[in-house]
């Protein structure tokens, strides 16, 4: 503002605050980020199980209703983490949906504590139960009306951390032989696995029936995604 001879005798201004607005930009930011993190890594995923699903099925029919059933695991792996903003997903839930289309006879029995496993760590166990569950269906105990499946888990102490202990077993079914051919089941469970459950986990062609175990920290299992790759 001026006075009578037009000089400057006042400054009026007005000072706002933005700090909500630009919490709110950093949080977009973030956001934004963490979206797209997720999204590259599970086109990584699809990715892979498109390669080597055509890689090792027998025809293109074949590997389109494979693949189709592969992405469905996925698919209902990534619903279970949305349902708690993809921070963690609790493994009955994951073992329930990955084996409710194979358990109509309840031939599948699990037991174990309700524990909650990282986003990667869902993924990867969702992956290996509907393999699992395939599998047995096809040529193990799911195949035959006297075959049994036993999943089970416990969590136990190993010091102040605790040891994630997990054991699939099959029995009643027909006798089991160690694969020939390579598939992705057996690149997923090799490889893929080993990488996101540690040494300590590895499948077992008992003649009696198959066994997958994992022995790990628990704590491993629980880590937020940081980057993966399937295969």
């Amino acid at each position: 503002m001026c006075d009578e001879v037009g000089r400057p005798s006042r400054i009026v201004g007005a000072v706002y605050d933005i700090t909500a607005r630009k919490r709110l930009e950093e949080q977009r930011q973030l956001l934004m980020q963490e979206l797209t993190h997720r999204v590259k890594n599970t086109l990584a995923m699809v990715q892979a199980i498109a390669t080597q699903t055509l890689r090792s099925a027998p025809s293109l029919e074949a590997a389109g209703i494979i693949f189709s059933e592969r992405l469905a695991a996925l698919a209902r792996a990534n619903d279970t983490l949305l349902q708690e903003n993809w921070s963690s997903a609790s493994i009955t839930v994951i073992v329930e949906g990955a084996i409710q289309s194979h358990n109509d006879h309840g031939r599948i029995h699990v037991s174990g504590p309700d524990v909650h496993l990282g986003p990667k760590t869902t993924l990867a166990l969702s992956l290996a139960l509907h393999e699992l569950c395939t599998n047995a269906a096809k040529y193990g105990a799911l195949s035959v009306d006297a075959g049994q499946v036993e999943i089970t888990w416990n969590v136990a102490r190993d010091g102040e951390a605790g040891l994630f202990r997990f054991r699939w077993q099959e029995s009643g079914g027909p006798l089991v032989k160690a694969p020939v051919r390579k598939g992705f089941g057996s690149r997923l469970f090799e490889r893929s696995l080993a990488g996101s459950f540690g040494e300590q986990a590895g499948i077992i062609y008992e003649p009696a029936g198959v066994v997958w175990s994992i022995e790990t920290p628990l704590s491993a299992l629980q880590e937020p995604t940081s980057g993966y790759r399937l295969l």
